[in-house]
C-alpha cells in the first residue's frame, strides 16, 4: 500500500464514521417518537467524476472497497429504494 493509498483509504473511513455516527444519533434522538432515520453511505461510485481516474487511480480505490469493484448507480439506487418502501 502506498503511503497515498493509506492516506486516502484513512480520510475516507473517518469520514465515512462520522457520517454513520451523525445517523446514529439522530435515530438515538428521534426514535421516540417513532421517526426512523435511514442512511445510505456508499463507497465510490461511477460516474462522470470517476472518469478523469487513471487505471491506477481506479485500481487504488477498487482495493479500498470491501467487494473490490467499484460501485454502480443502480447498487445504491436498489438500497433507496428499498428503505423507503418500508
Amino acid at each position: 500500500m502506498t503511503f497515498l493509498h493509506s492516506l486516502l483509504a484513512t480520510a475516507f473511513s473517518a469520514g465515512k464514521k462520522q457520517d454513520f455516527r451523525l445517523f446514529q444519533e439522530r435515530a438515538a434522538e428521534l426514535g421516540s417518537r417513532n421517526i426512523t432515520v435511514n442512511s445510505v453511505l456508499p463507497g465510490t461510485v461511477e460516474t462522470e467524476r470517476q472518469e478523469v481516474l487513471t487505471p491506477e487511480q481506479r485500481e487504488m480505490f477498487v482495493q479500498m472497497t470491501p467487494l473490490t469493484r467499484i460501485g454502480q448507480p443502480d447498487d445504491i439506487a436498489d438500497v433507496g429504494r428499498l428503505s423507503v418502501q418500508r
